[in-house]
């Protein structure tokens, strides 16, 4: 994002807080509980938003140098992501060709990955390096190389799809029209902060719902968020993804002071969603991904907490605001969103979304489309 875009935020911003106002959708909404409970419908979002759609899935500065792996998972799909000796990013099944056990696991760096089952190890561009007793497989004459997935790197992010069937032109096309307003964040020479995951009971829905509203600081976040935080928001729409921007207190000093004297950088932070709930959250100096994906049932769901110094001067500071996104997340957030979910399973026959909660209208308008096979 250039400076000129971040000063029209800003302005934006402070206009809302010299009128009292927000941005707003044209009209409240009201979503069917169905939408979270029911479990053909779930079905379907696991299959055609989640293994069929691009995934974002890390900061490329997370696995920054040659010869550095980390794993994760979409659903239940486990991946491997390497960067090689030739610097490109690839992505695998994380899964041996011997017997289908893991050949990797958490992050690090090395120069062959060996599956701890029976030894056979592989090169980080995903070819057989060696097996014991070889000799024993030379019957053999299909690929022993790992199963490679479609991968691209793009704005600093890595984007996989968890079949081999994903179109490869589906992932060069998975940032388009949000692309812009990423670029320029230095995600590609970030520096790992920290990993997380959590579990909870709730619809994926709901949980992805916590980090596009700011209605709830007040109330859920009355004692930590609300006093840094403004809930006044600025919203943006890039065909499916969004852009929503809130503001630390002291902003307002900012209308005082000529605006070529502004911050280059927003000051607060600025959640980026990507098509289907992966969330980039910027701050001055750090960046975090909230990665949100269905569980096995209806009313359950996982999130993949990962957070980057873009400030390596300021290592400790990015992962002081890390574990403490984190922490407000896990123990305010999620239990709101579990609470949500047993109301809906009670009988609640509909989801109320006001006029001041416009991103959480985009995203089920998103996902309906995309469900029905409509394109933006």
């Amino acid at each position: 994002m250039t400076p000129t875009e971040n000063h029209r935020i800003i302005d934006r911003m402070l206009q809302h807080l010299a009128d009292g106002t927000t941005d707003l959708a044209p009209h409240s909404i009201e979503i069917p509980s169905s939408e979270f409970i029911d479990t053909a419908r779930f079905q379907r979002e696991r299959q055609k938003l989640f293994m069929e759609m691009p995934q974002v899935v890390a900061f490329s500065g997370e696995i920054a140098q040659r010869g550095s792996y980390m794993t994760t998972t979409i659903l239940d799909v486990p991946v491997l992501l390497t960067r090689a000796a030739d610097g490109k990013v690839r992505a695998f099944l994380n899964v041996c060709k011997h017997r289908g056990a893991p050949v990797a696991a958490g992050c690090g760096e090395a120069r062959r990955l060996t599956c701890p089952f029976h030894g056979w190890s592989y090169d980080l561009d995903g070819s057989l390096a060696g097996r014991r007793e070889a000799a024993a497989f030379t019957d053999m004459e299909h690929d022993s190389n790992l199963i490679a997935l479609p991968v691209a790197e793009m704005c600093g992010l890595i984007i996989v799809g968890a079949q081999t069937t994903v179109p490869q032109q589906k992932l060069e096309n998975a940032l388009s029209g949000i692309d812009a307003a990423l670029a320029g964040f230095d995600f590609t020479d970030a520096m790992s902060v920290g990993r997380h995951r959590y579990e909870a009971a709730a619809n994926w829905k709901l949980v992805a719902g916590l980090s596009h509203e700011a209605y709830h600081f007040a109330s859920v976040h009355r004692s930590s968020l609300a006093p840094l935080m403004y809930d006044r928001a600025v919203v943006d729409t890039f065909g499916q993804h969004t852009r929503w921007a809130f503001a630390f207190r002291g902003i307002e000093k900012l209308a005082k002071i000529d605006a070529a004297q502004w911050p280059d950088a927003f000051p607060g932070a600025m959640n980026h969603t990507i098509f289907p709930a992966t969330v980039i959250v910027v701050n001055s100096g750090d960046a975090e991904m909230i990665r949100v994906e269905p569980g096995l049932l209806p009313g359950e769901s996982v999130v993949y907490y990962s957070g980057v110094a873009r400030d390596k001067g300021n290592f400790e500071a990015c992962r002081e605001a890390f574990e403490f996104g984190g922490k407000l997340f896990e123990e305010e957030d999620l239990p709101a969103a579990e609470a949500c979910q047993k109301g809906l399973s009670a009988g609640l026959p509909t989801v109320i979304v006001g006029r001041n909660e416009p991103v959480v209208q985009h995203w089920h308008q998103s996902w309906n489309k995309a469900l029905e096979g409509e394109k933006y």
